[in-house]
């Protein structure tokens, strides 16, 4: 069951939904910190099934680069209105601090 040789071997599953966050920095130029991770870990840390926060000291990327250049969040949830709420809780608590 799963992925086998690159093939889908059994039927997803539709026991959860799930969504993704770009968290865009304060600015262009350097990542210079985040603000609230510990207290979305703390929170919402058994729902977040990926996420990329790039070093402290990293270049910011353009939005053009898309959803991936810079700092991004994934979350499940069994019940399908919930990532939506967990993931404008993190977009209000987050704040990717960069200049």
């Amino acid at each position: 069951e799963g992925l086998v040789n690159g093939r889908l071997t059994a039927r997803p599953s539709r026991r959860y939904a799930a969504a993704k966050l770009a968290l865009r920095p304060t600015a262009d130029g350097v990542i210079r910190g985040y603000e609230g991770i510990e207290a979305v870990e703390r929170m919402f840390g058994h729902h977040i099934v990926g996420s990329h926060l790039p070093a402290v000291g990293s270049r910011t990327m353009p939005i053009e680069a898309g959803y991936h250049a810079n700092a991004w969040m994934i979350v499940r949830h069994p019940d399908y209105d919930e990532p939506r709420k967990i993931l404008t809780a993190i977009g209000e608590m987050v704040t990717v601090h960069a200049g």
